[in-house]
């Protein structure tokens, strides 16, 4: 998916031969995601006021209300992020991203970072369940998204990529927090935000008291965090959510020192897509 990713694939294929092609298809012992198993309210909130007050007073449900604000009829967008991976902070990458809710599917095209790839495809229920990844212009392989290379290349799946994915993860960590009474988090205000485009948005912070990482799948092993991949972890998730739209449009996370692990920005976000019939087709790959 990301720089990393392309570069194995690449180097595998062409300096592995037979390896690779038994690399790419070790067994994979899949995790199904639990991110759909969160509660969720579809009630929409009156006004844009009550939401307001909810993101000061009660973040669970303005959480709730934001993933209620989804339309549910696919974006496109601007995609900017920045991952720590085995404790080195890669360069940002800036991703045109095309999602699909019905069937699910999830289209990146890379304007900067990524190496020699220039794009990944994934549509739940096809092609056995492997996203496709583009490189050269012309070599694409089918990788499996929870396989060995992915889990070295990014800090979470595919399968779970978008607006209402983001707020869906983070519904389902801080109500964790809350239930195991060590939710702390403040409302930091309104705010433009560069990294937004500009975007005024509202802003919370969560701080946990020990460091953390996620699984890679929603509901997937825990990860115990050690000296070795301590690097990797974060204390402190900021949200941004969008004022007008109410959509979670920006997350950051940093570890206890203050460097940041990660940071995601949707921005330019069009919630009403003209999608073709081969948008979702390896035919974008052109």
């Amino acid at each position: 998916m990301v720089k990393r990713l392309l570069f194995m694939v690449f180097a595998a294929l062409v300096v592995g031969g037979i390896a690779a092609a038994v690399w790419f298809n070790l067994p994979v012992t899949r995790t199904e995601s639990q991110l759909d198993d969160v509660p969720t309210s579809t009630a929409p909130v009156a006004s844009n006021d009550r939401f307001a007050e909810l993101v000061r007073t009660d973040p669970l449900a303005a959480f709730q209300a934001s993933v209620a604000a989804y339309p549910r009829t696919g974006f496109t967008a601007e995609f900017r992020k920045r991952e720590r991976m085995g404790g080195k902070l890669a360069e940002e990458e800036v991703i045109r991203v095309s999602v699909q809710d019905d069937p699910y599917s999830v289209l990146m095209i890379w304007q900067q970072g990524g190496g020699a790839g220039q794009g990944t495809l994934y549509v739940k229920g096809q092609n056995a369940g492997k996203m496709k990844v583009w490189m050269f212009r012309k070599l694409i392989q089918d990788i499996d998204p929870q396989g060995f290379v992915p889990k070295q290349s990014a800090r979470y799946t595919i399968e779970e990529f978008g607006i209402e994915q983001s707020t869906k993860r983070t519904l389902r960590a801080w109500a964790a927090a809350k239930e195991a009474g060590e939710l702390q988090f403040e409302y930091l205000g309104r705010k433009a935000v560069p990294e937004a485009g500009g975007r005024e948005c509202f802003v919370l912070k969560r701080t946990s008291s020990t460091d953390t990482i996620d699984p890679f799948v929603t509901g997937g092993p825990a990860v115990a965090v050690t000296d070795k991949n301590r690097k990797d972890s974060f204390r402190t998730v900021t949200v941004y959510l969008d004022c007008e739209t109410r959509l979670q449009v920006g997350t950051e996370q940093h570890r206890h020192d203050g460097e940041l692990t990660a940071s995601y920005w949707f921005r330019d976000v069009n919630l009403k897509p003209n999608f073709d019939t081969d948008t979702f087709t390896t035919k974008s790959f052109q």
